[in-house]
């Protein structure tokens, strides 16, 4: 198993910048107002901000590192549970890691998978 050793409060800056991010790219596509702003979101909206987030974070690692067996998603639910600090929202103290493997365990599968199908082509 690969132990990353990533600071919380690492994640939690990374987290939020690409929430950022993915709020402005809503701006920009009409999806919400111009003056949305993270802070005024609700709970809801910041949640599908957050995993949207950890998703994009996660696909952009390493293909070497998400192949194997990893604490990623130990780590991105650590991060979403310190949101609450954040955004002084309660509700991302019960997001709990069984959310995150479902979030994030497709992706990782699916990966595996083709470089498993994909293994005898470089052999």
């Amino acid at each position: 198993m690969i132990n990353l050793r990533i600071p919380q409060t690492t994640a939690l800056i990374l987290l939020t910048e690409r929430m950022k991010y993915e709020l402005e790219f809503r701006k920009r596509n009409g999806m919400v107002k111009e003056n949305a702003d993270l802070f005024k979101l609700n709970y809801k909206e910041l949640l599908e901000l957050a995993e949207i987030a950890a998703f994009d974070m996660v696909s952009f690692l390493p293909l070497e590192l998400l192949i194997k067996e990893n604490n990623i998603v130990d780590i991105i639910t650590k991060a979403i549970k310190s949101l609450s600090q954040v955004f002084g929202k309660e509700e991302f103290n019960s997001y709990d890691k069984k959310r995150c493997e479902r979030l994030i365990n497709p992706l990782l599968e699916y990966l595996r998978q083709q470089v498993t199908n994909n293994a005898h082509v470089n052999n």
